[in-house]
């Protein structure tokens, strides 16, 4: 499941039918963006579900909580996309329009392992959880 729980509002309910579809030692494989995700300009949460996020995201521990109350256990957890690469890009996009954006990306796309090397602020994660009896 990839980047979906986090545009429904009731997501304990999405979580509890998950836990009801996995089979015993089912695996889950869900990409979420972390709680910081929200915090670049122009960031909106809706109040209701519309397509956009009703949440800025999650923090590994509440939504380790969350999956234990439905029977699904957290194996690990795998961090991507540091704050500041995230930053870059939404800027970039914003330059496509003048088409500076473009070349900016270029240059970009070869800094960003090393971005991600030094800025530990990551974006996104992938849970890999098992049901549990």
């Amino acid at each position: 499941m990839c980047e979906v729980l986090e545009h429904i509002k009731y997501d304990n309910i999405t979580i509890k039918k998950i836990g009801n579809l996995l089979n015993s030692s089912g695996r889950l494989i869900l990409s979420t963006p972390t709680s910081i995700n929200g915090l670049y300009p122009n960031y909106e949460i809706y109040k209701e579900e519309n397509g956009g996020h009703v949440r800025t995201g999650y923090e590994g521990d509440e939504l380790d909580v969350e999956l234990k109350k439905n029977g699904i256990l957290t194996i690990k957890r795998i961090y991507l996309g540091s704050k500041t690469v995230f930053l870059l890009q939404y800027y970039e996009k914003l330059l496509r329009k003048v088409y500076i954006g473009y070349i900016f990306g270029l240059i970009l796309y070869y800094f960003i392992p090393i971005i991600d090397l030094i800025d530990r602020r990551y974006c996104n994660q992938i849970t890999i959880a098992t049901k549990v009896n």
